[in-house]
């Protein structure tokens, strides 16, 4: 928001995720319910195997694919802890917002500023290389020490 690319958390994600529009309840759900875990939309765990959204997200080779088959479950407002798709659809409506891989803004927002001794990385679908931001960034905590300056 602070950049200009995303108007408001009001703004609902089909705004961004073209392929949710028209798909019943998808128009009302904001970014705003993402970021809350108050989507409604439907979440399988874990323990679901082997259909789980954590899975399929993760061994699945298109994480736009399995967007495009989430379903409502409850009416947004309705909170549900969200291990998977919430994050997920925040990572693709980030990078559709900037124009930016994820991987790329967080760099220049974030990682280049810290000083990190070595690249971060992130896990990448199989089909077209989005992020799993559900997940998967691999980095080290390291920050090199820099000498200070003593009088």
């Amino acid at each position: 928001i602070d950049d200009g690319y995303i108007k408001s958390l009001a703004e609902p994600i089909t705004q961004y995720l073209h392929e949710l529009k028209g798909k019943k309840g998808m128009d009302k759900i904001t970014i705003e319910h993402l970021l809350n875990m108050e989507s409604g939309i439907k979440q399988t765990k874990v323990t679901q195997l082997p259909f789980s959204d954590p899975l399929r997200f993760y061994y699945g080779n298109s994480v736009l694919r399995h967007i495009k088959k989430l379903k409502i479950k409850n009416s947004p407002g309705y909170y549900q802890y969200s291990y998977s798709s919430t994050t997920q659809m925040l990572g693709v409506i980030l990078e559709r917002a900037t124009g930016k891989k994820v991987g790329n803004y967080l760099n220049e927002k974030i990682w280049s500023k810290i000083g990190t001794e070595a690249d971060a990385h992130w896990s990448l679908d199989q089909k077209d290389g989005t992020e799993k931001t559900f997940c998967c960034s691999k980095a080290s905590c390291r920050i090199p020490l820099r000498p200070v300056a003593t009088n």
